[in-house]
Protein backbone atom coordinates (compact mmCIF):
# COMPACT_ATOMS: atom_id res chain seq x y z
CA UNK A 1 0.00 0.00 0.00
CA UNK A 2 3.06 2.27 0.48
CA UNK A 3 1.84 4.00 3.84
CA UNK A 4 4.56 6.59 4.70
CA UNK A 5 5.60 6.95 8.34
CA UNK A 6 3.82 10.39 9.13
CA UNK A 7 -0.15 8.80 7.17
CA UNK A 8 0.68 6.28 10.28
CA UNK A 9 0.86 9.18 12.87
CA UNK A 10 -2.25 11.05 11.18
CA UNK A 11 -4.07 7.72 11.01
CA UNK A 12 -3.69 7.29 14.42
CA UNK A 13 -4.59 10.85 15.22
CA UNK A 14 -7.63 10.30 13.04
CA UNK A 15 -8.43 7.12 15.12
CA UNK A 16 -8.19 9.86 18.40
CA UNK A 17 -10.77 11.76 17.02
CA UNK A 18 -13.66 8.80 16.93
CA UNK A 19 -12.40 7.71 20.16
CA UNK A 20 -12.71 11.00 21.73
CA UNK A 21 -16.22 10.75 20.64
CA UNK A 22 -16.41 7.45 23.46
CA UNK A 23 -16.03 5.15 20.34
CA UNK A 24 -14.96 1.82 21.75
CA UNK A 25 -12.53 -0.28 20.04
CA UNK A 26 -13.21 -4.22 20.24
CA UNK A 27 -11.38 -7.31 18.66
CA UNK A 28 -14.11 -7.29 16.78
CA UNK A 29 -13.93 -4.06 15.46
CA UNK A 30 -10.51 -2.62 15.75
CA UNK A 31 -9.17 -4.23 12.38
CA UNK A 32 -11.77 -2.18 10.08
CA UNK A 33 -11.68 0.56 12.37
CA UNK A 34 -7.78 0.44 11.57
CA UNK A 35 -8.22 -0.36 7.90
CA UNK A 36 -10.76 1.74 7.17
CA UNK A 37 -9.11 5.07 8.67
CA UNK A 38 -5.54 4.36 6.76
CA UNK A 39 -7.22 4.32 3.53
CA UNK A 40 -9.18 7.66 4.34
CA UNK A 41 -6.05 9.47 5.67
CA UNK A 42 -4.28 8.01 2.59
CA UNK A 43 -7.02 9.08 0.38
CA UNK A 44 -7.09 12.64 1.95
CA UNK A 45 -3.46 13.01 2.08
CA UNK A 46 -1.62 11.60 -0.69
CA UNK A 47 -2.21 12.90 -4.63
CA UNK A 48 -2.16 8.69 -5.89
CA UNK A 49 -4.55 6.75 -4.52
CA UNK A 50 -5.31 2.94 -5.09
CA UNK A 51 -9.06 2.53 -6.63
CA UNK A 52 -11.41 0.87 -3.76
CA UNK A 53 -11.86 -2.22 -5.48
CA UNK A 54 -7.81 -2.79 -4.65
CA UNK A 55 -8.62 -1.35 -1.04
CA UNK A 56 -11.06 -4.10 -0.49
CA UNK A 57 -9.21 -6.87 -1.63
CA UNK A 58 -6.32 -5.59 0.85
CA UNK A 59 -9.25 -5.87 3.61
CA UNK A 60 -10.97 -8.73 1.99
CA UNK A 61 -13.90 -6.95 2.03
CA UNK A 62 -16.57 -5.90 -0.54
CA UNK A 63 -16.27 -2.34 -1.90
CA UNK A 64 -19.20 -1.55 -1.17
CA UNK A 65 -18.89 -2.41 2.59
CA UNK A 66 -15.64 -0.37 2.96
CA UNK A 67 -17.39 2.44 1.17
CA UNK A 68 -19.91 2.06 3.89
CA UNK A 69 -17.44 1.37 6.88
CA UNK A 70 -15.49 5.15 5.09
CA UNK A 71 -18.76 7.18 5.71
CA UNK A 72 -19.56 5.93 9.17
CA UNK A 73 -16.30 6.97 10.46
CA UNK A 74 -16.44 10.22 8.20
CA UNK A 75 -19.47 10.95 10.27
CA UNK A 76 -17.81 10.08 13.58
CA UNK A 77 -15.31 12.76 13.11
CA UNK A 78 -17.61 15.21 11.63
CA UNK A 79 -16.01 15.09 8.44
CA UNK A 80 -13.24 16.81 9.78
CA UNK A 81 -10.19 15.39 8.42
CA UNK A 82 -7.51 18.56 8.54
CA UNK A 83 -4.95 18.39 11.01
CA UNK A 84 -2.43 21.32 11.53
CA UNK A 85 1.03 21.30 11.49
CA UNK A 86 1.37 22.34 14.43
CA UNK A 87 -1.18 19.59 16.13
CA UNK A 88 0.96 16.91 13.92
CA UNK A 89 3.90 17.88 15.57
CA UNK A 90 3.23 17.89 18.71
CA UNK A 91 1.42 14.28 18.67
CA UNK A 92 4.26 13.31 16.87
CA UNK A 93 6.85 14.00 19.68
CA UNK A 94 4.11 12.90 22.02
CA UNK A 95 4.55 9.82 20.63
CA UNK A 96 8.10 9.11 20.22
CA UNK A 97 8.26 10.28 23.78
CA UNK A 98 6.33 7.42 24.25
CA UNK A 99 8.23 5.05 22.62
CA UNK A 100 11.31 6.20 23.49
CA UNK A 101 10.26 5.52 28.08
CA UNK A 102 7.74 2.85 27.60
CA UNK A 103 8.40 0.85 24.27
CA UNK A 104 12.27 1.03 23.47
CA UNK A 105 12.89 -2.76 24.46
CA UNK A 106 11.23 -3.37 21.24
CA UNK A 107 13.99 -3.17 18.83
CA UNK A 108 12.97 -4.02 14.74
CA UNK A 109 16.27 -3.43 13.46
Amino acid sequence: MGFKDNLLILTMMNIDKILAKEFILTDDNVKNVLFTCMVITQKYYEDENFKDKDYSKLAQLKAQELIKMEIEFLSLIDFSLHISEEEFNKYKYRMEDIWKKKLSFLNFT
